[in-house]
């Protein structure tokens, strides 16, 4: 029973960090992002939905501007990173890469997307992805870590 736990706890640390360290440097990455996909590669498509569906909440509390976005699109991106490993080796860094790479740049886009409907403005991609070019590089580079965590805590537990 506490082997179901452990992934939870894995989100409340990643939401704790990000909330408390997030702040003082801009070299943090998305890490429920990165929790949210790396358990969806790693457990069953129900579960990577529902725990996905659960960090999209958590992320969308931080910024309540987005959270109708966050909820739906992070369950979209979990079962996106679900298929992607079923096609290619899903312990190889290098798909974590692109699972995270194509993740953090859909999420961007999203919120954009998102915020240019409800606001009425145009803003472009270009400005957004160079003014977050640190936090998508710390998440790109971070995730193949994450997901041998993630991995090796999900995997233990069969």
């Amino acid at each position: 029973m506490k082997n179901f736990f452990y992934p939870y706890l894995w989100l409340v640390i990643a939401l704790l960090f990000q909330v408390s360290i997030s702040p003082l440097t801009v070299w943090c990455p998305d890490l429920l992002l990165l929790a949210a996909i790396s358990f969806a590669v790693f457990s069953d498509t129900g579960k990577g939905l529902m725990f996905s569906f659960l960090a999209g909440f958590l992320r969308g509390l931080m910024s309540v501007h987005t959270l109708p976005v966050d909820i739906v699109i992070f369950p979209l991106l979990a079962f996106v990173s679900g298929v992607i490993s079923h096609i290619f080796y899903r312990h190889n860094p290098v798909t974590h890469i692109f699972i995270a790479a194509s993740a953090i740049f859909s999420l961007i886009a999203a919120h954009l997307t998102y915020l240019n409907i409800i606001s009425g403005s145009q803003m472009n991609l270009g400005p957004v992805f160079e003014d977050s070019w640190r936090t998508i590089t710390a998440t790109i580079l971070l995730a193949p870590f994450i997901f041998a965590m993630v991995g090796g805590q999900l995997e233990g537990q069969k």
